[in-house]
């Protein structure tokens, strides 16, 4: 469980930033 949390945050955090930037 640990091991998809490291792989997934940081998907999700580029994620959100993608998102932010694409609304400015």
């Amino acid at each position: 469980m640990q091991f998809f949390v490291i792989i997934a945050a940081p998907f999700l955090h580029w994620r959100s930033l993608f998102l932010i930037i694409k609304v400015y």
